[in-house]
């Protein structure tokens, strides 16, 4: 057999252990082998990997080629020598990493004058260091307020968790994040700003119906991460070793990890919350 696991976290060697005698049990033949991709040098010490392979952050030239297909697309700036001279500088801050730069790509897409590009480059932002100052720039760079507002909404949701695209927009719709006038429909405009997120690789790994519809899609870690972040003031995730304390605040509250959930289990302000996640264990 060849089992892959992809973006693993779990570094408990026991946890491992059960894995591997349970694959022999079933009568693994010689040969299978197990492909784990991970971001934790812990997980490979857990698991006895024989040999692990450290992916490399990408080269200049190949982290300007990944830039080039985003910022300059059909549609995009054309590609001159004053916006080739800005991005190579901006690329760099990048340090190689994909993700930070399929997003500021992205971003400077929509960009279309030397003088909005020069505004991104020149952002505080980027004093802060990591790939989190990428990411932050096009969150920053989001329209409008009310879209800010869906994107951080989505902090409320676990890790690698598959988001489902009308239930986010209703969920958008019933916390009144969506603007409306009555000339345009609610939905349309959850469309619209599910379309920017996605357009702005905050968003990814959509997966479509038969008719090319967007069905449910994914939101990178790393983008969690900034999700988290910018929602710190009104999201918390509660579990058996971390109750909410009595004066939080939160409007977006997760229940992780329960086998149960009784009201007695943690003392919350229910008149401040808004949106309530659960995710309990089943035994």
């Amino acid at each position: 057999f060849l089992l892959v696991l992809d973006d693993v976290w779990n570094e408990n060697p026991e946890e491992w252990d059960k894995l591997r005698n349970s694959l022999l049990g079933v009568g693994g033949a010689r040969g299978s082998k197990i492909f784990v991709t991970t971001r934790k040098q812990e997980v490979t010490d857990a698991m006895q990997c024989s040999d692990p392979y450290l992916v490399k952050k990408l080269t200049e030239e190949d982290s300007w080629e990944l830039f080039k297909q985003r910022a300059f697309l059909n549609g995009g700036v054309l590609e001159t020598e004053a916006f080739v001279a800005l991005g190579k500088r901006m690329v760099g801050r990048c340090g190689g990493l994909p993700l930070a730069i399929k997003t500021l790509g992205s971003l400077l897409y929509s960009k279309k004058s030397e003088e909005d590009w020069l505004k991104i480059q020149n952002s505080e932002i980027w004093k802060s260091k990591g790939v989190l100052s990428s990411l932050r720039l096009s969150y920053d760079n989001l329209p409008y307020s009310s879209l800010k507002r869906c994107f951080a909404y989505c902090s409320i949701m676990p890790k690698d968790h598959y988001i489902y695209k009308d239930k986010l927009i209703q969920i958008w719709m019933a916390l009144g994040f969506l603007p409306g006038d009555g000339t345009v429909l609610m939905e349309d405009t959850g469309n619209e700003y599910f379309d920017i997120l996605l357009g702005n690789s905050l968003l990814q790994d959509v997966e479509k119906d038969k008719y090319g519809y967007i069905t449910n899609c994914k939101m990178h870690d790393l983008v969690h991460d900034l999700a988290l972040e910018v929602s710190s003031n009104y999201s918390i995730t509660a579990n058996p070793s971390h109750d909410v304390n009595k004066g939080s605040k939160a409007t977006y509250v997760r229940l992780e990890g329960f086998k149960d959930v009784k009201r007695s289990m943690f003392k919350l302000r229910f008149d401040t919350v808004q949106a309530l996640y659960l995710s309990l264990i089943h035994i």
